[in-house]
Parts: C-alpha cells; structure tokens; sequence
C-alpha cells in the first residue's frame, strides 16, 4: 500500500490484502489505530540473520533489540519500509573514536524490508562508515 501525503511525501506501507481491517481518516489526528498497527509489527519478532538470530520489539517507528553475537543490540528508526540505525556489540574488529551505547564497538545499518514483511536485505559499516557490507535476515 502506498501513501501520499498533501504535501507529497509516499510511504510504503508493507501490508497484504486482507491484513488492513479499516483505514480511518481524521483531520485532527486523533484516530491512528489502523496505522500505528501496521507499523507497531513490522520488524518486531524474531529473525534468523547472517549475523546471528536477532530479536526486535517495535514501538510506533522506534525498534531496538538484541542478537547473539557479542552481546550485539540494534538501536534504530523506521521509514516505510526502511530500518536505519546502529548495531552496538561489546567487541568488534574495530574500535571506534566515540561510544554509542557505553561501545566503542559500533557501526550504522540500513534494513529494508520486503513486500511480505517475512525478509530484510541489509547493509552494516563500522563507526559512522556508509552502510557497505551485507546483513540480511528471515523471520523465524
């Protein structure tokens, strides 16, 4: 389902027929429940990742959680279907020049999300590096 907004800005929102119950409107904001539970489950679950099996919870466009390797954590914000963010490790192959999270151990991420919600095909980097190696994931 696609979005647009007044001012022009799309949202993908990554919902299959027969998952939207009822879409609501209201000029003044105050009835979101359709949409806040499409983007409340997305990435939140359990995923099986090529960086360990990776547990999110979700609340409105914040995710944060944990994987199995080196203690890791996820720190991110959603976009559509796009998760961007920061994974967070206790060791790491490189160190860098700032903490995040109580690590030196860091690096940014960028997921997205496929049509089904079931996959993501990611990127990683160290520190504060433009995302360039692969980390993808399937929901257990």
């Amino acid at each position: 389902m696609i979005v647009e907004t007044q001012d022009g800005r799309q949202y993908t929102l990554p919902l299959t027929r027969g998952e939207v119950k009822i879409i609501r409107f209201s000029e003044d904001n105050t009835n979101h429940s359709a949409f806040d539970s499409a983007f409340n489950s997305v990435w939140q679950g359990r995923w099986n990742t090529s960086e360990g099996t990776m547990n999110l919870s979700q609340s409105g466009n914040m995710v944060q959680g944990s994987y199995s390797q080196d203690n890791g954590r996820i720190r991110g914000q959603v976009t559509g279907n796009t998760l961007n963010g920061y994974w967070i490790e206790n060791g790491s192959a490189q160190r860098c020049s700032r903490a995040m999270d109580g690590s030196f151990h860091w690096g940014r991420i960028s997921y997205k999300m496929n049509a089904n919600r079931s996959e993501f095909e990611g990127l990683w980097s160290y520190c504060d590096g433009e995302p360039n190696s692969g980390w993808n994931g399937s929901k257990s």
